[in-house]
């Protein structure tokens, strides 16, 4: 015995935990898939996950709620009632210019119009004079879209290049190189120079591919504009941006990087990041209606005192809608005056560089915390720490959206599944480890049951199973003769033969004791084909086995019958029982077997069960010993010896 338990022990120390080579590469490399998911930053890309990104940012506004009307900004509105009543849209603009007189005697902080007045009509030079007397007015300015033939050029006149000249923004470190800029004749301008001191802010937005809209330009590059600036591009405002700057009669400044992407735009003390497509992002207050709106026909009774005014579209029928996570048509003039409202009130969404770095901070950590609660052993627990990790996370990306952190959703969740699927790969390969040591002291089949179930399937049933008890013939006087060394080298190949054996007969192996075996055929769902010409065949396997143990053979008895089988034991140590009158039966077969001088001693009831019983009488030289009393029955039972096996 004292070898088997060095050859246990060497066996265990072999197979041994799952090592931290392992473990850290399998972190290692959870990690770097989170760490390249934050470099690549999914949500900010023109995909499927660009897409889920803004799905995600709108679910965190609804969860913020609405925001309280802002004071700070208003609008005009020409809805259905206006459209209606002048049975034309644009409205003429002698009522245009009515609403900005009164909005100048209102004392309105700017007037921007989200109009584009292309065209000439007996009405210009009121509306001329309306712009003149605001002295702070803003007009709009788009590409031209593809529905009205850019491959067409229009002319700009001296006027229009001088409008751009002076709307533009003065740029810092600026990347004209790697702009893109849009010619003055693919632009739509105003036809005529409606005041001197009148400037341009465009309108042109890039809908998200949902149709909702996130975010509105800081600038357009337009150039190269010829009159007086040497072909130069200029730097066209949003039309927001360039209302606020009016109505606090502030400088702008645009600042982009040489490299990279991002920016800020500065108006007076007012600062705010770019994001990576150098836009604003929007902080939506709230459906329809949240701005504080006027007809533009009400304009005269309209609370304008101190407001930068926006004048613009909300009918229906004009077209110009978006949607947003609070109301699925919400007008353009609505996005405009909510970004100035977002910049008079200091509202932002941080979408640029540092961002970015908190993302791949964040990705990092949610990895780490992820791969730690995914290995954890129990079932339960990972459950639990799965959640809590999601929880923590959810709550910190809408903390972070709240205080104007707009962090990329997507790839948190890509870090998240790295880091989970990492963690779950680690309790598999160490539950897989734990499965093999196992097998070392119990069947590889048992073992894997066990160690995914707790309880077998077979648990308290009743079920007719074949039964084998195997054991080395004359192994005290060979252990006697060879030492302690020797003794455990032949015990383990005994174990080992059988092991193999009764994997590929379908078997059991429910215990081994000292020199000897016991094999159950039937015992797993998976297994149970014909009980009897398994457990034979097993000892044929076995018996061909033992031509290569030294100075010793094998002796075996075979039965079949019902058994109970089940675990058994304590809350700290169970063990697989196999239990029935066959099991007995097997057992004293084999003491018959050596009473008799017999290498195998089965019974009639396994013979006959087996559809080959007669080639298994003429392979193992069996013959028939009649009816036998064992020790401990009452009941005879044919039985059937053989005095030495084939192999």
């Amino acid at each position: 015995m004292t070898g088997s338990r060095r050859r246990v022990r060497d066996t265990k120390t072999a197979a041994g935990p799952l090592g931290w080579t392992v473990h850290l590469a399998l972190w290692a490399g959870a990690l770097a898939v989170a760490l390249g998911v934050g470099l690549w930053r999914p949500g900010e890309t023109d995909s499927v996950f660009g897409r889920l990104e803004g799905l995600l940012a709108d679910a965190r506004f609804v969860l913020r709620g609405p925001l309280p009307a802002p004071s700070g900004v208003a609008i005009l509105a020409i809805d259905d009632a206006e459209i209606a009543a002048h049975e034309e849209f644009p409205p003429p603009r002698s009522a245009l210019a009515d609403a900005i007189e009164a909005a100048t005697e209102a004392g309105a902080a700017a007037v921007a119009l989200d109009l584009l007045l292309v065209g000439s009509t007996e009405y210009d030079p009121r509306l001329a004079a309306a712009l003149q007397r605001s002295q702070r007015a803003v007009v709009a300015a788009a590409v031209l879209p593809d529905s009205l033939d850019p491959g067409t050029p229009r002319a700009v006149t001296r006027a229009q290049y001088a409008m751009l000249e002076r709307s533009q923004y003065p740029v810092v470190l600026a990347r004209a190189a790697e702009q893109t800029a849009v010619a003055p004749d693919e632009m739509l301008l105003p036809d005529v120079d409606f005041a001197p001191d009148a400037t341009l802010g465009t309108v042109s937005v890039s809908v998200e591919r949902d149709g909702d809209l996130r975010r509105l330009p800081a600038s357009m590059a337009v150039g190269p504009v010829p009159e007086g600036s040497q072909g130069a591009t200029v730097y066209l405002p949003g039309l927001a941006p360039a209302a606020l700057a009016r109505a606090l009669d502030a400088d702008m400044l645009l600042r982009l990087p040489d490299q990279g992407v991002g920016g800020r735009l500065e108006i007076g003390a007012i600062s705010v990041p770019l994001d990576a497509h150098g836009d604003l992002p929007l902080v939506h207050y709230g459906p329809s209606g949240t701005i504080p709106t006027w007809p533009l026909r009400d304009a005269a009774s309209a609370d304008l005192a101190g407001r930068v005014v926006f004048v613009g579209a909300t009918a229906l029928g004009f077209g110009d809608l978006h949607g947003n996570p609070f109301d699925p048509a919400l007008s353009g003039v609505e996005a405009h005056s909510a970004l100035a409202a977002n910049l008079l009130e200091g509202r932002s969404l941080r979408r640029d560089g540092v961002a970015w770095l908190g993302d791949i901070g964040a990705c990092l950590a949610i990895a780490a915390l992820a791969f730690a609660a995914a290995s954890r052993d129990r079932p339960g627990r990972v459950v639990l720490a799965i959640a809590g990790v999601m929880v923590l996370a959810a709550v910190a990306l809408q903390a972070g959206f709240v205080l104007g952190w707009w962090f990329d959703a997507v790839s948190w969740i890509g870090a998240f599944a790295a880091g989970a699927g990492g963690g779950s790969l680690l309790r598999v390969l160490r539950d897989r480890r734990r499965v093999e040591n196992l097998s070392l002291y119990q069947s590889p089949e048992l073992a894997e049951m066990l160690a995914r179930e707790g309880r077998p399937s077979f648990d308290g049933r009743t079920m007719v199973c074949g039964t084998v008890f195997a054991d080395l013939t004359d192994f005290t006087g060979y252990s006697e003769r060879a030492g302690p060394d020797a003794a455990g080298r032949l015990m383990g190949a005994f174990q080992d033969s059988v092991v193999a054996s009764a994997k590929a007969t379908g078997g059991v192996v429910t215990q081994f004791s000292g020199d000897g075996a016991m094999v159950v055929f039937g015992l797993l769902e998976a297994d149970r084909g014909e009980p009897a010409q398994d457990a034979l065949s097993f000892i044929g396997l076995l018996a061909d086995e033992a031509t290569r143990w030294p100075a010793t053979g094998m002796r075996a008895g075979a039965h079949i019958g019902p058994v109970v089988a089940g675990v058994m034991g304590g809350s700290s140590h169970r063990q697989v029982t196999v239990a029935g009158d066959a099991v007995n039966v097997a057992n004293r077969l084999q003491g018959e077997a050596k009473v008799r001088g017999a290498a195998l001693a089965v019974s009639d009831a396994l013979l006959t069960e087996s559809a080959a019983h007669g080639a298994w009488v003429e392979r193992f030289g069996l013959r028939s010993a009649g009816p036998c009393q064992l020790r401990g029955r009452a009941a005879m039972l044919e039985i059937w010896t053989a005095d030495r096996l084939p192999g």
